[in-house]
């Protein structure tokens, strides 16, 4: 076993595990982990080209957002709002690819355990947090569930049904009822996702 020089055991440093770098370097991974603690004390994924800890990365980053004045925020916003209509037009394939690579992780042992997972999930929230055992109101959802299909059929790509304020979300949670549900394009659902856009429902 390689013995570590004692330089990365000063002020409270520890060495990550070098080998596991150098095999990752070799896989071509982007990423490695050693299950070691950075010198922040984080036990996370580092970065393979440089061995850099990926929370003490995000940290880095959070700081230098917070540090911009209000004209550096528009100036960035837009910046990145052109480079990603740069890539969409020399990527016109990506939601096609995004699809593909998508449905063939479904199909994958880790995909489905994960997509079962989530639906079991999915299933208790909707018990917990649908009130109403109204013939009226449980019609009425299956009808906006209904709704989703044939536009679905219609227009060729997929709409969901979305809760307009989430059952599960991070301030606030709602309700599995009809008035808290609606029909809107996956796309535009997969942004939102879960969060609760109050000003839609001024």
């Amino acid at each position: 076993m390689r013995k570590l020089p004692s330089t990365a055991f000063k002020k409270g440093r520890v060495a990550h595990n070098v080998g596991l770098r150098k095999e990752a370097k070799l896989r071509g991974d982007l990423r490695y982990f050693t299950g070691q603690p950075c010198k922040n004390g984080h036990i996370a994924e580092r970065i393979t080209s440089n061995g850099s800890c990926l929370e003490c990365c995000k940290v880095s980053a959070d700081k230098t957002r917070n540090k911009r004045t209000p004209e550096q925020k528009v100036r960035d916003n837009k910046i990145a709002a052109e480079n990603a209509a740069l890539w969409r037009q020399n990527n016109p394939d990506h939601l096609e690819r995004h699809r593909e690579c998508k449905m063939k992780y479904k199909k994958s042992l880790e995909g489905k355990s994960k997509n079962r997972s989530h639906l079991a999930k999915r299933r208790a929230a909707l018990l917990e947090r649908t009130i109403s055992q109204d013939v009226d109101d449980l019609w009425m959802i299956e009808e906006i569930y209904h709704l989703a299909a044939l536009r679905t059929q219609m227009f060729g790509f997929q709409w969901h049904v979305d809760h307009i304020i989430p059952l599960q979300g991070e301030t606030i949670s709602g309700l599995h009822v009809p008035n808290n549900l609606r029909v809107i394009p996956w796309l535009d659902n997969i942004k939102k996702g879960n969060k609760y856009q109050e000003a839609e429902r001024g």
